[in-house]
């Protein structure tokens, strides 16, 4: 029960599954384990710190709520068709998921550490997010098969790199730097802001005009002249 540190690389593993047996696991490396199909959780391991399942045969990721602790996920190049979040990670740093055949990732509020998200080459066709992100510096979307951004992207002002190359944008297509290594932070957030709906204020023009004087000597003339001229 007291076991921290947890090392299954390259052990020829086909299923694994979290239990009440290491509540106080910190470190778990799953990789290099091709025939590693199912990662489940049975129990929420909430002291975790580092989940490494990299170059495995992983297919499908649902981590609960509760994993606060998380700084790190790596679990490139498997072949992860879906991956959910059960909450918002506060303390995650990095995650790498590059490499795997996710279609759809939504991010909940919650993440306020993140800093480097990696995409690359996968399948997704749709991406978003709740809240902020308030320290994500780079964002990898490369090799996708995404046609747009959600407009609230330009909302995380720490974002310092965008990477967009191989996807077939549309509405943005002509804001995209498209080579390899591009960084398309600068031309996106320009291009999405100008499109932005503002706030208009419209000015009312209004007077009110007061007629005073005897009676017989042409007020209602006046009025009618100056409601129907």
């Amino acid at each position: 029960p007291d076991l921290q540190c947890l090392n299954l690389n390259e052990t020829g593993l086909t299923t694994y599954t979290f239990t009440d047996k290491q509540p106080q696991l910190i470190f778990i490396n799953l990789s290099q384990n091709p025939d590693l199909r199912s990662v489940t959780f049975e129990f929420k391991p909430t002291e975790l710190v580092s989940l490494d399942m990299y170059d495995s045969g992983i297919e499908e990721i649902a981590l609960p709520a509760g994993m606060d602790n998380l700084v790190k996920i790596d679990i490139a190049r498997n072949k992860l068709k879906k991956f959910s979040f059960g909450s918002g990670l506060k303390d995650l740093y990095l995650m790498d998921l590059g490499n795997n055949e996710i279609e759809m990732i939504h991010f909940p509020s919650g993440f306020q550490e993140l800093r480097r998200v990696s995409f690359y080459q996968n399948k997704l066709k749709s991406f978003s997010f709740d809240g902020l992100m308030p320290n994500i510096e780079s964002l990898d979307f490369r090799g996708n098969q995404l046609t747009d951004l959600p407009d609230n992207i330009i909302r995380l002002e720490s974002l310092q790199e965008l990477y967009l190359g191989n996807n077939p944008w549309e509405r943005i297509a002509d804001a995209v730097k498209d080579g390899d290594r591009d960084n398309s932070r600068d031309t996106i957030f320009s291009f999405l802001s100008s499109i932005a709906p503002t706030e208009r204020t419209e000015n009312l023009y209004e007077a009110k005009l007061i007629l005073v004087g005897n009676g017989m000597v042409g007020k209602t003339y006046i009025r009618k002249r100056l409601i129907d001229p």
